[in-house]
């Protein structure tokens, strides 16, 4: 599993509540994969799980996943290119930075 293939899961699922229990569910494996990303996994899995929170059940607008949607990929690209490129201090930088955005 990588950061980008959970970016899939929701475009190829249609961005809706399922698709984000599905990305959920495969943040948690990547976790198992790749313990040396189980933060950035966690904290991805962490916003998939927040958002079928709180919109299971809830009318969803194609505006609003759309938004949700942007934010998700912000984090992955986010990640993504710390952890290609990155030494320890950015990636932390960026995992703080995540986790005060998904938290805020």
């Amino acid at each position: 599993m990588t950061f980008q293939g959970l970016l899939n899961i929701l475009d190829e699922n249609g961005q809706g509540v399922l698709a984000y229990q599905e990305c959920a569910r495969a943040a948690n494996k990547g976790i198992k994969q790749n313990p040396q990303h189980a933060a950035a996994f966690f904290l991805l899995g962490a916003a998939a799980q927040r958002f079928v929170e709180t919109y299971q059940g809830e009318p969803l607008s194609i505006n609003t996943a759309g938004v949700e949607f942007a934010r998700f990929e912000k984090f992955v690209k986010d990640l993504t290119s710390v952890y290609e490129v990155g030494d320890s201090a950015s990636q932390l930088e960026v995992l703080n930075s995540v986790a005060t955005k998904l938290f805020a």
